[in-house]
């Protein structure tokens, strides 16, 4: 895909931005530009993770006629230019009637993750774990998360793809919880994702849609269960290594393989 000219790309953005209507930051991932320091970002700060408050994420409202926001798009467009990862990756479409104060509030909860053994801190926010989400989690589990939030905007394979919200109206349930299987699934992620970017070197090309690497990742997962069942003490750097040896070079999509 050809680079856009900066006024090409500064129109799209421009439109991009807007049509949403709240952005969530990842602070680690922002430098301290004037836009930065000016924005009113609204910290997500669980109880549980107060004492690392400086290294969550915060809450932005896209506001096209705030001083800050042409700070924004100039970093917008730096980042491109040089083919750099956006200043955040996530992107919110929110009825007009939802309270921001009850938005914050379901996002912080959102980041705490319970299952029946314990609980832990879900970087929902990055989009290499978004992506897995509609794989691992039930429809209603995943309506959860959304809960408010009518459509989610991720930059994910250097380009920006909207999930929809599942649409879900029965049995959703307030209490953010998971099964012990989809927590540990979760919890591979770390090492499942990066046997996955080794994969996609191997094919030489983008992942053709989110449903073509939803079914890889459903294989990579497969694999990743066994090398860590066969090699119980094994370091992450060797499960990986283990799972990208086992790439399937003759594997081909098809949308019937999606269930």
């Amino acid at each position: 895909m050809e680079k856009m000219a900066p006024a090409e790309f500064n129109a799209f953005i421009f439109h991009h931005l807007t049509r949403h209507q709240y952005a969530v930051v990842d602070r680690l991932n922002v430098f301290l530009a004037p836009w930065v320091k000016s924005a009113p970002m609204v910290p997500l700060v669980p109880n549980e993770l107060r004492s690392d408050a400086d290294n969550l994420p915060a809450l932005l409202a896209i506001d096209p006629e705030a001083d800050w926001f042409p700070g924004l798009l100039e970093e917008f467009a730096v980042s491109y230019q040089r083919g750099y990862p956006p200043p955040f990756l996530n992107l919110l479409v929110v009825p007009e009637n939802v309270n921001p104060k009850l938005l914050v509030k379901h996002l912080t909860d959102r980041l705490i993750i319970h299952f029946p053994r314990g609980k832990g801190y879900l970087r929902y926010f990055d989009p290499k774990n978004f992506v897995h989400f509609k794989r691992i989690l039930w429809p209603n589990q995943l309506q959860s998360l959304y809960g408010p939030i009518a459509q989610w905007t991720i930059y994910f394979d250097k380009r920006w793809i909207t999930e929809l919200e599942p649409g879900v109206t029965e049995y959703v349930p307030q209490y953010w919880a998971v099964k012990d299987e989809q927590f540990a699934a979760l919890d591979r992620l770390r090492v499942l994702n990066q046997a996955l970017f080794y994969w996609r070197e191997g094919l030489g090309r983008p992942w053709g849609s989110l449903d073509e690497f939803r079914v890889y990742a459903s294989l990579a997962d497969d694999i990743t269960i066994q090398e860590q069942r066969a090699q119980p003490d094994e370091r992450d750097e060797t499960i990986v290594g283990a799972v990208g040896s086992q790439f399937p070079k003759d594997f081909r999509f098809n949308p019937n393989q999606l269930q």
